[in-house]
């Protein structure tokens, strides 16, 4: 989820720099968007470090080091032109807006994309795992609960057994005609 996370924010915040640098042509070089530009330039590289760290095989730590670099690549592209466009060659910085340097933002932009589809299937992964798991734990619990029934009930009836049997006796002797004052004879003689 760290993985997925980081190279979200990556993206995002790359985005926003990609609006910052055409914010700094179109204004007509207002240093606002340069210093956007560069503020959002320390997090996306920052979130590119924790999706490198967070990476868990070989194609996500690929895939990160890939928009990695071409990340960079834009970057310097980005950089020089916005300095060709404040030292006054505003005609040229466009064309490389336009040019070479939007294909750069495009390649990185596609690495980040299949970076992020890593992340995203990484995720359902282990959600399936997840659901997995319960399952398998649900259908323990159940045969365990089903156990712990048939267990209590085995008890519940020796336990039964074991106090009807006396009860069923002395009902017994009880039913007979007689018995009742045979018992009470007997019992008076015993207390003499």
């Amino acid at each position: 989820v760290e993985y997925a996370r980081a190279i979200d924010a990556a993206a995002l915040r790359a985005k926003a720099m990609a609006n910052d640098e055409r914010g700094f042509l179109l204004s007509g070089g207002r240093d606002s968007f340069r210093e956007r530009f560069e503020r959002r330039s320390q997090r996306v590289s920052a979130s590119f470090a924790t999706a490198a760290r967070a990476a868990e095989d070989a194609e996500q730590r690929a895939a990160v080091r890939e928009a990695r670099t071409g990340f960079e690549l834009w970057l310097v592209a980005a950089r020089s032109e916005m300095a060709a466009f404040k030292a006054g060659d505003r005609e040229a910085a466009v064309t490389e807006a336009l040019g070479p340097t939007r294909d750069l933002r495009y390649a990185y932009e596609q690495a980040l994309r299949r970076a992020q589809r890593l992340g995203a299937t990484a995720i359902e992964s282990g959600s399936d795992s997840v659901s997995t798991a319960s399952s398998q734990s649900i259908a323990f619990l159940l045969i365990y609960l089903v156990a712990a029934l048939a267990i209590a009930a085995l008890i519940a009836t020796w336990i039964v057994r074991t106090i009807l049997r006396p009860v069923y006796a002395l009902l017994a002797i009880f039913a007979e005609p007689g018995a009742t004052e045979r018992l009470v004879e007997r019992y008076s003689r015993v207390q003499r």
